[in-house]
């Protein structure tokens, strides 16, 4: 998806439903297809991914890009590490 002539994210699903926002260098991501593979094209390096979990939790890991949306979530956060 693009604004402008900037790529805000790359998506690689099929049969599903997102959400994006951006917030400085901060990203919030929904899916509803867990599994699916994204690459924010507005980080770079390591990337701090915080998974908001479906039972109130949240948990911090690291990742590259492309990341994998995991399951058992009801958003994630990514930002540069």
């Amino acid at each position: 998806m693009t604004a402008g002539d900037q790529t805000l994210i790359r998506l690689y699903m099929v049969n599903g439903l997102w959400e994006l926002v951006c917030e400085g260098a901060e990203y919030h991501l929904y899916c509803s297809a867990p599994g699916m593979k994204a690459e924010l094209p507005g980080l770079n390096g390591q990337l701090r991914i915080t998974l908001h979990k479906t039972d109130g939790t949240e948990d911090t890991r690291q990742a590259t890009q492309p990341f994998v949306y995991p399951d058992g979530v009801s958003y994630i956060t990514v930002r540069n590490w």
